[in-house]
């Protein structure tokens, strides 16, 4: 009996633990494959983002594009050839998948402590300035949707930081330079 009293809280948190741990195996696993061409060709052709990228964020870009083929259902499109449109579906989406790498999607990342103190500032206070001009009806450059919950704001956030970086930068620097940071890319040197 003493031994199945320790033996069940082990074997449920080796289960909780392994879960990650065999997730981030697949994925390693996944991104060992290597790159399709067609896939390269069609991302030069139709992703004006990708030709702006330096070769090593097109590399990390392409592990990223990798594992989220192979995980996630995926019906193209013709929105990813107008850069000025500051909408776009797929970044939309792609940011919620960033968002859910640590198992819930809140808009809040995993980052070191000092990051996630001024991360959660910037985005409280920018969520909160959407969130009244959406109820007021003012313009904002953010969709009105990034003003239904978090999860919604930074996947909305993150296309106007790619699609209207200019505009971004100058009407909300701290949320472009956070979404800089977050990206590990400057979308104004584009």
């Amino acid at each position: 009996m003493l031994l199945v009293a320790f033996s069940v809280p082990l074997i449920v948190v080796g289960w909780l633990a392994g879960e990650p741990l065999a997730l981030e195996w697949r994925h390693a696993r996944i991104r060992r494959r290597p790159f399709a061409e067609a896939w390269r060709e069609i991302l030069r052709r139709s992703v004006p983002y990708f030709r702006l990228l330096p070769a090593d964020l097109r590399f990390q870009l392409n592990k990223h594009i990798q594992v989220f083929l192979a995980e996630k259902p995926f019906v193209g499109c013709a929105g990813l050839g107008d850069r000025r449109c500051g909408r776009g579906v797929v970044i939309h989406e792609f940011a919620r998948q960033l968002d859910q790498q640590n198992g819930q999607a809140n808009g809040a990342h995993f980052v070191g402590r000092a990051w996630r103190l001024r991360w959660a500032r910037v985005l409280g206070d920018e969520f909160a300035r959407l969130h009244r001009a959406s109820r007021d009806g003012l313009p904002s450059l953010l969709s009105y949707y990034g003003a239904t919950n978090p999860t919604e704001f930074f996947a909305v956030a993150s296309e106007a930081f790619f699609e209207q970086a200019r505009r971004m930068g100058g009407e909300h620097p701290e949320l472009y330079g956070e979404l800089s940071r977050f990206y590990r890319v400057d979308s104004l040197s584009w």
